[in-house]
């Protein structure tokens, strides 16, 4: 435990007490994301912003990946979500849902 805390604290650069928060949430194994069961413990990943260094939880492997696939930009999360969106609409619904019309 002691040793998981001290490399979590050199990682990610973080306090003591950041660190053992984030090794408790761990311990969870539930995607802060997706909000699945983690039932692989090799499948566990402290997600951070790789430009910031800033860490945004502890994630499932499918969404570390799709983040970093997204290039942890934010403009690219939203286009894919309205892509998403897009789908459960008319074509005309949606041309007039994201303000085209």
């Amino acid at each position: 435990m002691e040793k998981e805390i001290k490399h979590i604290m050199r990682t990610y650069k973080v306090t003591e007490s950041t660190a053992q928060d984030l090794f408790e949430r761990k311990a969870k194994a539930i995607c802060e994301c997706c909000n699945k069961k983690i039932t692989n413990k090799r499948k566990i990943h402290i997600d951070h912003n790789h430009q910031t260094g800033i860490v945004r939880g502890v994630v499932c492997a499918s969404c570390n990946i799709t983040f970093g696939k997204l290039e942890n930009r934010p403009e690219n999360i939203k286009a894919k979500y309205w892509y998403a969106e897009r789908g459960k609409l008319h074509h005309l619904d949606w041309i007039t849902y994201r303000g085209y019309n």
